[in-house]
């Protein structure tokens, strides 16, 4: 499905994001690794599986969530219902995204 979510952004116009982007997190000493970003612009995009509804999935993605945007990261989540249901959505998010950032 990221895979899906990385086509509907280059079919849309906009620059193709890198692929699993490594974060270091400098003040817990780990790294993350964002399913797509464009780094020049902090910006992360990640597609939220089924495997992340998982209670410990959700506590460990929230702490995660937070050291990225504490990192300044503005990162975009998205769903299987987003990639299907509401993809001029997921365009709108990132073209604004992309204006703010530059």
């Amino acid at each position: 499905m990221e895979t899906r979510l990385r086509l509907l952004i280059i079919g849309a116009g906009l620059p193709p994001p890198c692929v699993q982007r490594v974060v270091q997190d400098p003040t817990m000493r780990t790294a993350f690794w964002l399913d797509l970003a464009w780094p020049e612009l902090m910006i992360g995009i990640e597609y939220e599986g089924e495997p992340h509804t998982e209670p410990a999935r959700v506590l460990r993605d929230i702490a995660r969530h937070t050291r990225l945007v504490d990192l300044g990261w503005q990162v975009y989540r998205y769903t299987k219902r987003e990639v299907y249901g509401y993809r001029a959505r997921i365009v709108a998010d990132l073209t604004r995204a992309r204006a703010r950032s530059t």
